[in-house]
């Protein structure tokens, strides 16, 4: 049964039953939302808090924008046929969305993030619910800010997990993708001059735009600042074990720059780019 009561008209349906989570949305009790899968926990249900906060990524201390007091984001792990439920509240002064780069987001357009195109801005202190299906597109994905350039600090790691795998990805020998564990790398960088003074180089003829002044992995990094901070991590530590191989997802999320990336003395095999499985690719 679909009970329909002021809601967004682009409803998604599958067979099934799908019991919800006491602390969803309160949209959510308007229909009933039925899945092709078993949903006995209810949809990955995420309650999100954007704001900003000082933090100091890599030893210097500035004002930044934080998801649940994090940066990056929170990582979503999720898998294939499943429901992702994402509540979104704005405690920013500037309006905000969220965009899941890589998801089609077929027959759900109204979670794509795109600002004035699928949905309105969050205005500040306001709230969004994110409510999609997961098809068949599992890869490593990302997700961040479509508003401004809010992307320099909003934004995270999105894991589509296969749980149709192929048969290579169910056998421990099964040739050359056989991987024993997995570890996640974003690449990103990092300016220490206010998002605003970005937008105006870009938009005043005169000013210069800031320069990059780190880069790091999983959001650290470390160097020498007047305004040094004595909480900073320093460098993202990866640890892994002899003898074993590894499934490196790595994501650039920076804003502008690209990225070469190398393990010395260790070669790398690409099996995946954008959740598209590739051929053989050694470097």
């Amino acid at each position: 049964m679909l009970k329909v009561s002021n809601i967004y008209p682009i409803l998604l349906l599958f067979w099934g039953q799908c019991v919800l989570p006491q602390e969803a949305p309160p949209f959510l009790d308007k229909f009933c939302i039925l899945c092709n899968n078993s949903c006995e926990d209810g949809p990955n249900f995420h309650r999100w808090i954007v704001s900003e906060q000082v933090v100091a990524p890599d030893n210097f201390e500035q004002v930044g924008k934080v998801i649940n007091g994090q940066f990056p984001g929170p990582t979503i792990t999720i898998g294939t046929f499943q429901h992702l439920v994402v509540l979104v509240e704005n405690r920013l002064s500037v309006p905000l969305t969220i965009h899941w780069h890589g998801l089609h987001q077929d027959r759900t357009v109204a979670a794509d993030g795109a600002g004035f195109v699928t949905q309105a801005d969050i205005p500040p202190n306001g709230k969004y619910t994110y409510c999609m299906f997961i098809e068949d597109e599992p890869g490593t994905h990302m997700y961040h800010a479509h508003t401004d350039i809010d992307i320099i600090w909003i934004h995270g790691a999105l894991i589509v997990k296969d749980n149709n795998p192929p048969i290579w990805a169910k056998t421990r020998d099964a040739g050359k993708y056989h991987y024993d564990e997995e570890r996640l790398l974003i690449l990103e960088q990092l300016y220490h001059e206010p998002v605003e003074r970005f937008v105006q180089s870009l938009t005043t003829a005169g000013v210069p735009r800031p320069a990059t002044q780190s880069l790091m992995i999983n959001g650290q990094s470390f160097g020498v600042w007047p305004t040094g901070n004595s909480n900073a991590e320093g460098y993202s530590l990866i640890s892994v074990q002899r003898m074993k191989t590894y499934r490196f997802r790595i994501i650039n999320l920076s804003s502008e720059l690209m990225f070469r990336f190398e393990i010395e003395d260790h070669s790398m095999t690409v099996i995946e780019m954008d959740g598209i499985i590739c051929v053989q690719s050694q470097s």
